[in-house]
């Protein structure tokens, strides 16, 4: 199970750092299999912008991309269609590590064109599955930016052993993990916002009837209206991949924003 820091910090205040947390929580509830710190994860990788998009001259797929990373040009060899001058893209340059593969990048030429570093999917940032095209950022992002600045990586996850937690359902939430750090750092746990999600009065009926009123002595529904499914906000997206769960529409990302499940 993988667990946000950041979002254990909307439930209970963290004075200790990742490796204190880290023991505390193997030492008195279930063990850190580790954690990675985003910062390091993104080191080098920034946001550039494309200046110049041509079609490689051996290869009916390939592009000629020139970026500008904010103090220089480089050249870059791509095979994404998505692509567009000024777009703002990120940039994982030579030296630096693929999140996804942990390659070390270096200097390569592709048939014949010199390619100074690669263009980034979602995919291969580990911010997500999709592999279908470069990660276009926002255009107001200034070039040479840390990726990590520029979509607010700065998170540390943690890989927590479940199995041991098998009888214990009220830790399979970050509101419930972080219940058991307020105990063991005796900081205040801070309570979810059940009313994240408000309701008003409504003339629509709902017919219910519940059939077995021993076993089922109360069921609660509601009816939703006006409601425009949308992929997941950005921030939400993030956060939800960083515990490990794939972001699926607005419609679900309002409860599990509301209880941290």
């Amino acid at each position: 199970m993988r667990i946000s820091l950041n979002w254990l910090k909307d439930f209970v205040k963290i004075n200790k750092t990742p490796e204190e947390l880290s023991d505390l929580i193997s030492a008195k509830l279930t063990e850190v299999e580790g954690f990675v710190d985003q910062k390091k994860l993104y080191d080098g990788i920034i946001a550039v912008k494309i200046e110049e998009l041509k079609k490689h001259p051996n290869s009916d797929h390939l592009w000629l991309v020139k970026v500008n990373t904010g103090h220089e040009i480089l050249d870059i060899v791509c095979g994404a269609q998505n692509l567009a001058v000024d777009q703002i893209v990120p940039l994982i340059p030579v030296g630096a590590t693929v999140p996804d593969t942990d390659d070390v990048l270096k200097t390569a030429v592709i048939r014949g064109e010199k390619s100074q570093g690669m263009l980034a999917s979602v995919r291969e940032l580990k911010l997500g599955d999709d592999h279908s095209g470069i990660y276009i950022l926002n255009d107001k992002i200034k070039p040479g930016t840390p990726l990590s600045e520029a979509l607010s990586l700065d998170d540390v996850i943690f890989e927590i052993e479940n199995k041991a937690l098998t009888h214990r359902g009220d830790c399979f939430s970050v509101a419930g993990i972080a219940r058991e750090v307020a105990a063991i750092t005796t900081e205040k746990f801070i309570e979810p916002d059940y009313n994240a999600v408000k309701g008003t009065s409504s003339d629509h009926k709902i017919a219910l009837t519940i059939q077995n009123q021993v076993d089922c002595p109360r069921y609660l529904a509601c009816h939703l209206s006006n409601v425009k499914v949308a992929p997941s906000p950005e921030y939400v997206t993030r956060r939800l991949i960083n515990s490990g769960i794939r972001p699926i529409n607005n419609v679900v990302q309002k409860i599990t924003k509301a209880f941290g499940t």
